[in-house]
């Protein structure tokens, strides 16, 4: 059995094989390579995303508390998530 990355649990590690393994079914399904298709607005998505995440030295620590220091300062402006209905609960 292979070891998983420095660093990483066996769990983990498993969990990023199967992950390869998925992918890798998924482009011959697809045909092709992902890196063959190209898509403007999500290759400018992920270079913005790049970086982002950049400008932190790759850290996700450090990412993550960015977007959670946005998410405070925005708070105002996320739309709230719809509240579940109970099944007693009658429609108008």
């Amino acid at each position: 059995m292979s070891m998983p990355p420095s660093g990483l649990s066996p769990g983990i590690g498993k969990d990023l094989r199967d992950w390869n393994l998925t992918m890798s079914r998924r482009r011959c399904y697809l045909g092709s390579s992902m890196q063959d298709r190209t898509d403007p607005p999500i290759d400018e998505i992920r270079e913005i995303r790049h970086r982002i995440s950049e400008r932190f030295g790759h850290d996700p620590e450090r990412l993550v508390a960015y977007y959670m220091e946005l998410q405070e300062k925005y708070r105002d402006r996320f739309v709230g998530a719809p509240r579940k209905r109970h099944d007693d609960e009658r429609r108008d």
